[in-house]
């Protein structure tokens, strides 16, 4: 993987702190730019509760919160515009002779994104300020952009103790919480014990998926089931 990055001539990432990994062995590499898709995008801090919450799961997802800001920067329609506007320019100033095919295809995106950010505004605006659990912290740009608040099952990468479990069946129960979410690349274990003492639906959602647009709307279908019942 690394002998095929280095022949590339745009490297891009989204400025989560594992990638320095990669790029530091990639540096020496001539011919290479590399370009953070995620410049201007406005990084939110994680909450109080999630500033200890890091992935360190299965199949390699893994990647710490740089300084208690949430890294997951992708999970939010409007982040994506920028960094499709990010990406375009970094490919129309290396091969300029096609920028207007590239520029076509960034407004045929950004008219995607537009549609599918309406949409789910629309599904999910009756319930501004709900919350939903998650098992890890990962969608809390998706929740800023329409008005809800994820909290998180994991603590400090590690599932809950007795405890710190017991204090959150008790949150869950206070909030009325009905849905929780579990990442595949984790022991949904304590997620599964939240919802079975709370009666929340368990809901399995993907932070990696493939296809992240397809995968939000998903998310905002599953979370208008669960919170209308």
């Amino acid at each position: 993987m690394i002998m095929q990055a280095a022949q590339s001539q745009i490297y891009f990432t989204v400025g989560i702190p594992f990638e320095e990994q990669l790029t530091g062995k990639l540096k020496s590499a001539e011919g290479i730019s590399f370009v953070d898709m995620s410049a201007g995008i406005k990084r939110r801090k994680m909450s109080e509760a999630d500033e200890h919450h890091h992935h360190e799961g299965e199949a390699g997802h893994h990647h710490d919160a740089d300084g208690g800001l949430d890294p997951h920067v992708w999970l939010s329609i409007p982040n994506l515009k920028i960094m499709a506007k990010n990406t375009c320019n970094a490919i129309c100033a290396a091969d300029p002779t096609s920028s207007d095919y590239y520029k076509d295809n960034l407004a045929a995106l950004l008219s995607v994104l537009d549609k599918a950010d309406a949409r789910i505004t629309e599904i999910l605006k009756p319930y501004k300020g709900s919350k939903f659990f998650v098992y890890h912290p990962a969608f809390g740009y998706f929740g800023d952009a329409y008005g809800l608040e994820q909290e998180a099952v994991e603590i400090d990468g590690k599932s809950p103790s007795p405890k710190q479990l017991a204090k959150l069946i008790k949150e869950a129960r206070e909030d009325g919480v009905k849905v929780i979410f579990v990442q595949p690349q984790f022991d949904p274990k304590s997620a599964v014990t939240v919802a079975e003492a709370t009666r929340a639906a368990v809901i399995p959602m993907d932070d990696l998926a493939y296809d992240v647009v397809a995968n939000m709307q998903d998310m905002a279908g599953r979370l208008e089931t669960a919170l209308k019942k």
